[in-house]
């Protein structure tokens, strides 16, 4: 339950108490309250480190460029990958017959 001020009796009148507040981010509507009020702190200039670097040029590329694939005979070897292993295959059996025909003689 809040109690207005001027409801409450003064029971301490013959005490004198001198409270200092300070007010930094508040402004108090009573005068005798403004005068608590402190004056906003100046910071010092802040200068980033990254924005004074120059930026960096990126080289732009052509995007048409990119349109065709990077290894322009993927297309071939896939074609002819089956006739490449039956080859593989026949010289391996022509090298062994040949091997074979040196240790007979």
């Amino acid at each position: 339950m809040l109690l207005k001020a001027n409801k409450i009796p003064n029971l301490c009148s013959d005490v004198n108490i001198d409270v200092n507040v300070k007010f930094r981010n508040y402004i108090p509507h009573n005068k005798q309250l403004q005068e608590g009020k402190l004056a906003p702190p100046k910071l010092p200039k802040f200068e980033d480190p990254v924005a004074t670097e120059p930026p960096v040029e990126e080289k732009k590329e052509d995007p048409f460029l990119n349109i065709a694939p990077k290894n322009p005979n993927w297309d071939l070897r896939r074609d002819v990958e089956k006739k490449l292993d039956k080859l593989e295959k026949r010289t391996q059996k022509d090298i062994f017959q040949i091997i074979r025909y040196f240790i007979v003689k």
